[in-house]
């Protein structure tokens, strides 16, 4: 406090003294215990050092002339900055009046004259003394209440059996108690526990009051102001002498963002981040319960396993941000889409529970309360018509179906592992049949199933062995009819399944991820083909080699290309890697990247199956390929249908212009060839001239030139 400065100079005190002997008396006096004099012979006087010196204690006369003592402490104590400082009156020995005015006033002692100047000496340093320990323990009690307002926690005590409740500040703001509701009292602050919580709060706290135990709860809170909060609460029960419980003293702290951390942990174990749906464990577990009241009540359940059609497409050509972004519009029309009935335990699961997101563009829903198994049809058509309408992405306008595949409780299945494993089953048949359609599970289904696994099972086989085999088509100079190039083709004939078609094993190697390995295996017999025509002295041919789009973020591509040429002696010149459009824009720049690479290693690349794909024909003069080939869906019909004749000129020119070589694909009639010859296009591809040969038989057209 201010004038407080004994460990220095000594604390300031004011003495206000009309008479000029008994201030020198006193001065003497005071100096001599180290208190530093201020002087004043009249209250105005006083009051001008006050305010400009703020002493630490004021000992004034009660009969100062002008501003008597008395008003000279009125005076002080109505100054904030002053009030609390310690004023003592002196007043003759017969003045009573003055006495109790002083003490009215706000005076801190009142001493009777003729003074004992030692008495007083003591007693003054006794008012400062307690005026230091006061300052301490306002310190200390500010400290305090700053430790509890941080960390949240107040402490309280109550009074048995029906005292109030004594607790710190902290314990009201906790409880959102304002100054003018009173006393806290057990009601009040149990008033504040949320309704759903109350009874049970009151019960644990009278348990734990009988029986004399220390007491620990977590309670939520329903504020005033609408708001909830999280509290923990500890107490023990403080015995009188005899025994017999007095009080209760606790303390209770706020743990809402415990709480909160702790409800979004339990989401995110529960709950795809993505979708804000429920996961693969959080789904199995209520189909479990739902299959179980099924079986009680004996009804039908129907789960329903759906997977996005041509989502893949638009992920790798847009981005995954993007593809994030359908994902989370197609949860949310899932969820409109169902009825309040399709979702287990309808009094703990919300609405959206009925619908699951088990990965990437996988949903399952579940539809515990049919009659029939006619809803179970209305619902997966209500669903494919809901995402039949176009999703607005950003600048995007997307279109997405769903194949969806229905398994039926008991019918189909009596547990968790085989409805999920048939409802997947009838699934892959909806794309079979065309995707954007739903199937319901039969017993036939297995058996194609059966005979995927099984193909897949010789294909890895039929690799490991090296039993596959390569065939090569011609690829002609549309202006000398000769032979510029092959494209590698994959066949597979195997023993039992005879010649299986690329449309079928191709799709499935994708799926399984052995068309990496198969490509690999492709490259490096297309090279050492390559290598042998040219070491027997054919004119040089160039190989296309098709890789797949999973080789584009394969990190050792480029390596692998260099170390099969290196093995097989290939001519990287005569090397043309095909890659397909979708497959070139998954991740643009990193594909950039990669091609370029190829192509300081001497590969020429192609754009292969062009225009069918979402890029713009702009996007050709960003990537650095060589040659584009247009598809043969263009070319069939170019002699009789203006669309397709329209576009296939346009690709044509603006390649040209670009200054990049055009391979025409599926040529098969003469008309096909003039109108591209007429056009301008470099080069021809199809049953016109050859289908795909062994390569025996390109060496035989080589010999003859044409």
């Amino acid at each position: 406090m201010a004038g407080l400065d004994a460990s220095v100079r000594g604390p300031r005190v004011l003495l206000a003294e009309p008479d000029e002997a008994t201030r020198a008396i006193a001065r003497e006096a005071l100096q001599q215990q180290g208190f530093l004099i201020l002087e004043a012979a009249d209250g105005e006087e006083a009051l001008a050092l006050v305010r400009r010196r703020q002493p630490a204690l004021v000992l004034a006369d009660a009969e100062l002339p002008g501003l008597d003592g008395l008003a000279l402490c009125e005076r002080i104590r109505r100054e904030p900055a002053l009030q609390a400082t310690p004023f003592i009156v002196l007043a003759a020995m017969d003045d009573v009046e003055s006495v109790r005015r002083g003490y009215d006033l706000g005076a801190t002692d009142v001493i009777r004259k003729p003074v004992h100047w030692l008495i007083l000496m003591h007693r003054v340093r006794a008012v400062l003394q307690s005026l230091v320990n006061q300052d301490a323990l306002r310190r200390s009690r500010e400290r305090l209440a700053s430790l509890q307002r941080m960390a949240r926690v107040a402490v309280w005590e109550y009074a048995l059996p029906d005292g109030p409740i004594y607790g710190s500040e902290e314990l009201r703001r906790l409880f959102g108690i304002a100054s003018e509701e009173g006393s806290v009292t057990p009601e009040l602050l149990l008033g504040r526990v949320h309704p759903e919580e109350r009874e049970q709060a009151r019960a644990t706290v009278e348990q734990h009051l009988r029986e004399g135990k220390a007491l620990s709860l977590d309670a939520r809170l329903a504020l005033p102001d609408g708001s909830e909060r999280f509290v923990h609460a500890q107490a023990e029960v403080v015995a009188d002498a005899a025994g017999r419980p007095a009080r209760i003293s606790g303390t209770v702290q706020e743990i809402t963002e415990r709480k909160r951390a702790e409800e979004q942990v339990r989401f995110l174990a529960d709950h795809d981040s993505l979708t804000g749906l429920t996961n693969r464990r959080s789904f199995v577990e209520r189909l479990e319960q739902a299959l179980a009241s099924a079986k009680r009540h004996d009804r039908l359940a129907v789960l329903l396993f759906l997977d996005l059609d041509n989502f893949k497409r638009i992920n790798d050509t847009l981005g995954h941000s993007v593809g994030d972004q359908l994902l989370q519009g197609v949860a949310e029309r899932l969820v409109q889409c169902t009825r309040e009935t399709d979702y287990v335990a309808r009094n703990e699961a919300p609405l959206e529970r009925a619908v699951s997101r088990l990965g990437g563009d996988e949903f399952t829903m579940l539809l515990s309360e049919v009659a029939s198994t006619d809803d179970a049809a209305r619902v997966a058509s209500r669903i494919i018509d809901v995402l039949r309408e176009p999703f607005r992405i950003g600048r995007h306008e997307l279109i997405v179906g769903a194949s969806i595949g229905l398994t039926v409780y008991p019918l189909d299945g009596d547990d968790v592992e085989t409805l999920l494993r048939n409802a997947d089953t009838a699934m892959y048949q909806a794309k079979d049949k065309g995707k954007n359609n739903y199937q319901f599970f039969t017993s036939a289904m297995n058996a194609t199933a059966s005979k995927r696994m099984a193909m897949e099972r010789k294909l890895r086989k039929a690799l490991e062995a090296e039993a596959l085999q390569l065939c090569y088509q011609p690829q002609v100079d549309l202006r000398t009819g000769r032979i510029t190039g092959v494209e590698a083709l994959l066949r597979w004939q195997d023993p039992e399944l005879g010649i299986v078609s690329p449309a079928e094993f191709i799709p499935l190697a994708e799926e399984t991820g052995l068309i990496v390995s198969i490509g690999e295996w492709v490259l490096r017999q297309a090279c050492r083909q390559q290598a042998a025509w040219s070491s027997s002295g054919l004119p040089p041919v160039r190989m296309a080699v098709n890789l797949s789009p999973l080789h584009l973020k394969h990190e050792a591509l480029v390596q692998y290309v260099i170390r099969t040429l290196w093995d097989t002696g290939a001519d990287a010149r005569q090397v043309e890697i095909e890659i397909t459009e979708n497959a070139f824009m998954q991740g643009q720049d990193a594909a950039v990247t990669v091609l370029q690479e190829l192509k300081r290693v001497g590969v020429s690349v192609a754009l292969d199956d062009f225009g069918t794909g979402y890029s713009s024909l702009s996007y050709l003069k960003r990537f650095p390929v060589d040659a584009v080939k247009i598809d043969r869906s263009f070319v069939r019909d170019i002699a009789v249908d203006s669309d397709d004749a329209a576009i296939t000129s346009a690709i044509i020119s603006i390649a040209k212009d670009l200054r990049l070589r055009v391979i025409a694909e599926g040529v098969e009639t003469q008309a096909q060839s003039r109108f591209l010859g007429e056009r301008g296009c470099d080069e021809m591809q199809g049953y016109l001239f050859s289908p795909p040969v062994t390569a025996h038989a390109v060496a035989d057209l080589l010999t003859r030139g044409s």
